[in-house]
Order: structure tokens, then C-alpha cells, then sequence
């Protein structure tokens, strides 16, 4: 069983120095988009630089939610992403930023291969993965995971979510909250990334608080 941790902790976001200000935002609308609960899929859209992993770390506690799927497109992301979760890991995000004071931190499982087994999973607060560990119609995860599993979907790189196999997952699992995080909410495709944008943090803002550098145009 999970922990209940995101539903018992506040975690300190008001006025820690340590967040980026998109950080704090985005929590701020996530929480806020869980309590009115208008919208069952909702986007953020963060310039690359502004701290989106940490903003998927502290989303759960937003949404105070019982056991959360992250879900990434690659498998290097979905690595750097368990780092961010994992307290034994000195480059946790909730360890750097002190977000969580005391000795209590989100039990994270990640899914990779044949390594990880459903108990793995029934014991975690957060599973990570990369969305080819879940695709497949005879996918034993999907199978074998009772459509209430998770109450929350976690999307890196959200404008890949309008693919079939993204759909798929939402279908499974039709009760969770889900959250698509990009920096690009438009596909090559021309595709929208999915669910209502209730936060986006301008790339002038980015530039002026030096998250990223000044960007240069290039006609191809």
C-alpha cells in the first residue's frame, strides 16, 4: 500500500527561495485546478530551463493524490525523473530545494524490463516509466493493474499525449486526474497537446529571470 504521503504533507512552496518562480506557479495553478476539478486533463507549458521536473515532483501534492503514474517519452528521461523523486539520490529534487522538511519523502518504483514486479508497484507512492514499458495490446501491466491503480497521470513531454498509445493509458485508468507538462504544446504533426492550459510561463519571462538564454531566430 501507498504511504498517503501526498495527501498528508503540505510541502513548502509559499516563499521558498529555492523554487524557480514557474515552480511555484505552477503549483499554485495545479492546486487549484484539483479543487475545482472542472477539467479531468490539463496542460502546463514550461520553456526548456524553467524547472519542469521539479514541477512534476511536487504535482501530486497539489492533487493530494493516493499513488501517482509519470510517465515519460524516453527512457533517459524517465531516469533523470526517478532521480528527482528518490530521497536516497543526492540530486532529489525535494532534498535540494528543502520542499519537504523532515525525514518522510515519496517512495518511488520505476519501471524498467522484467526487474520491477507488481508489488513493486502496490508498495510505491509514484511510479515512473517511459511509455514503451506500457504499449502493446497484451501489455502486462495494463493487464494486470485494476483500472483504479492510479488517481493521478503525469505526462513529460505532454504533446506526445494525443498518440495512440497515450490514449490507450488514459482509457485504462478513466478515474485519474491527468496533467500533460511540454514546452512545446503543438506537435510536428500540427496536433494540440491535450487538455485545458490552465498555466504558461512566458519565454520573455524566462529571459528576463535567466533561466534560459536570449533565443535566436533562424529562417529555414
Amino acid at each position: 500500500m501507498s504511504t498517503g504521503i501526498f495527501e498528508k504533507i503540505e510541502p513548502l512552496v509559499d516563499g521558498n527561495s529555492k523554487l524557480r518562480a514557474p515552480q511555484r506557479e505552477t503549483f499554485l495553478a495545479l492546486s487549484k485546478a484539483a479543487k475545482s476539478g472542472e477539467h479531468r486533463e490539463v496542460g502546463i507549458v514550461l520553456p526548456v530551463g524553467c524547472g519542469k521536473s521539479g514541477c512534476i515532483t511536487l504535482a501530486p501534492f497539489a492533487f493530494k493524490a493516493t499513488r501517482v503514474l509519470v510517465v515519460a517519452p524516453g527512457v533517459p528521461i524517465a531516469s533523470q525523473l526517478h532521480d528527482d523523486f528518490d530521497p536516497t539520490n543526492p540530486s532529489c529534487f525535494y532534498l535540494k530545494t528543502a520542499a519537504l522538511n523532515g525525514r518522510t519523502y515519496p517512495e518511488p518504483v520505476e519501471i524498467r524490463g522484467t526487474s520491477t514486479n507488481k508489488g513493486d508497484l502496490e508498495e510505491a507512492d509514484v511510479v515512473i516509466t517511459n511509455i514503451q514499458q506500457l504499449q502493446g495490446e497484451e501489455n502486462r501491466w495494463l493487464n494486470s493493474l485494476p483500472n483504479d491503480f492510479f488517481d493521478l497521470i503525469l505526462f513529460d513531454e505532454g504533446h506526445h499525449s494525443v498518440a495512440a498509445t497515450w490514449e490507450n493509458l488514459k482509457t485504462h485508468f478513466p478515474s485519474a486526474s491527468i496533467v500533460n507538462f511540454s514546452a512545446t504544446p503543438l506537435r510536428a504533426d500540427g496536433q494540440k497537446m491535450a487538455g485545458e492550459i490552465i498555466y504558461s510561463y512566458p519565454i520573455f519571462r524566462a529571459i528576463q529571470e535567466g533561466y534560459v538564454k536570449r533565443l535566436k531566430a533562424l529562417v529555414l
